[in-house]
């Protein structure tokens, strides 16, 4: 898709082809008051509409904090540019209320009543017979449908269903609440279709909790997402268009010329870090954990040195596809009896660049240990990285036990208050996510990577004789300082 920047004087043709130009055009319509600030991540959400109309993304979720433009694009432009090309299509929309799903059929009939919307579309017209603050007829039969979450719709069906911002923000208080709309839509939303096969269903929100319709529809394994967060957690290539991609490095923010860092961090601290993460940076955290609860992390912020023990603790994998684990490696401080986790790295890679890694990591941290756990690919990893980096005090970890038993032995540590992580982190989300939904977490590679170093620590008496993990004092070359300054840096 081609942005255009004056839609005023883009001929006729070109709105009716390009949804960006049209999707401009309507914004100047409706809010000629307002200036239509252009950014990239519209025209990611074109693209995946685009996807969607051309039945090649039919079951399409959109994360986007708040704010983002994403209810007019979904329940006010892009009806009306269905209708437009389809003038038969059925289409149903959905609000948390009914109130806000008749603000936004306000907007959709002031679009398609419009002089400009006519000439655009000859075939389509809205019909004598319905035309109201939740349907809109039109004379070839096609219809616009709004309810409420929760609202009945017996007896009519959709060629598309677009549910908008489905929860309240505060139902992320009320986990029956989630759980009644997310019940509601599985016994309600997949039979509206009038064609099961081809029938699209559009998901836009702001994620609220672990448990939101999010997470219910991903767990099918049936949609898409496009996830934007408002800081970017990582290096991605976004499409937004045919072979089109736009680059969206690590720490950059996604609207910046509305909510730079200061806003962001305003909103932080007057939402709080839990809901900030949810609706902003669109990974929400649970409340309580399974096994580590949120109430047993502690934070730092200031210089907590000097550390007497600097410990790098990997848990490999070996494949790069979406559907394997990660491999993880957190850097562990230690001072007394407490454990401040100071940096952590999660990312798909192959052997020898994860080799790479560790060595670099060794290197630049004046690590003392570096662990990896002595068993299936850990093993040839860690020969190799005897045989390639002598210097490298590497150490295989053998485990004694499973997983949940490993973590259930860090938690102690946790509980007792001696498990320290930072205010703020650009991995932190992750990381802490994790932590809190373990054990029921698809991959928990940074629980695993956690738990070797802290029950190897306490366990050091197994460690050879002959090695010994450096003191670093703060005004050495690993004060916190430094490590505060790699925080922020890409995994």
């Amino acid at each position: 898709m081609t942005r255009k920047n004056d839609s005023s004087r883009v001929l006729p043709a070109v709105l009716r082809a390009d949804f960006m130009a049209f999707l401009h055009k309507c914004f100047q319509y409706t809010h000629p008051d307002n200036l239509f600030i252009e950014n990239w991540h519209l025209d990611a959400i074109a693209y995946q509409l685009a996807m969607a109309m051309a039945g090649m993304n039919n079951r399409c979720i959109i994360n986007l904090p708040p704010r983002s433009l994403k209810s007019f694009i979904v329940s006010v432009v892009l009806p009306a540019w269905i209708l437009g090309h389809k003038p038969d299509a059925k289409i149903i929309t959905i609000a948390y209320s009914d109130e806000l799903s008749k603000q936004h059929m306000l907007l959709f009939r002031q679009i398609m009543a419009s002089a400009w919307y006519k000439e655009l579309f000859p075939e389509t017209a809205i019909s004598e017979w319905k035309d109201t603050d939740s349907e809109l007829l039109t004379t070839a039969n096609g219809y616009r449908i709004c309810v409420s979450v929760g609202g009945s719709i017996t007896g009519r069906g959709a060629d598309y269903i677009i549910i908008d911002d489905p929860n309240k923000a505060d139902d992320a208080n009320y986990p029956n609440e989630l759980a009644r709309r997310n019940e509601w839509y599985s016994s309600t939303i997949p039979s509206r279709l009038n064609n099961k096969k081809t029938g699209v269903i559009i998901l836009v929100m702001q994620r609220l909790d672990v448990a939101d319709l999010t997470a219910h529809l991903l767990e099918s394994g049936d949609f898409n997402i496009l996830s934007l967060p408002a800081v970017n957690d990582a290096d991605r290539h976004i499409p937004v268009g045919d072979n089109e991609r736009h680059f969206w490095p690590a720490g950059a923010l996604l609207q910046p010329d509305r909510e730079d860092a200061e806003v962001l961090g305003q909103l932080e601290r007057s939402m709080g870090p839990r809901v900030y993460a949810a609706q902003y940076l669109q990974n929400p955290v649970p409340r309580e954990g399974a096994l580590f609860k949120a109430g047993y992390l502690q934070r730092y912020t200031a210089d907590p040195g000097p550390f007497e023990h600097l410990i790098l603790s990997c848990d490999p994998a070996s494949k790069t596809s979406s559907n394997n684990d990660y491999s993880a490696v957190v850097l562990l401080g230690v001072k007394g009896d407490k454990y401040y986790v100071l940096n952590v790295w999660r990312q798909r890679l192959e052997l020898p660049d994860l080799q790479k890694l560790l060595v670099r990591l060794y290197a630049e941290y004046a690590a003392g240990a570096l662990l990896i756990e002595d068993a299936g690919i850990g093993i040839g990893l860690l020969q190799q990285i005897k045989a390639d980096a002598p210097g490298v005090n590497s150490i295989g970890y053998k485990p004694k036990l499973d997983k949940k038993l490993r973590a259930e032995q860090a938690t102690i540590v946790a509980e007792a208050g001696r498990l320290f992580l930072p205010e703020k982190a650009q991995w932190l989300p992750d990381f802490e996510r994790e932590l809190l939904q373990f054990p029921s977490v698809k991959h928990d590679d940074q629980v695993d990577a956690l738990s070797q170093a802290i029950i190897w620590h306490q366990s050091r008496s197994e460690v050879p004789s002959d090695f010994t993990i450096p003191i670093v004092r703060s005004s050495g070359e690993i004060s916190l300082d430094g490590f505060l300054s790699r925080l922020y840096q890409p995994y």
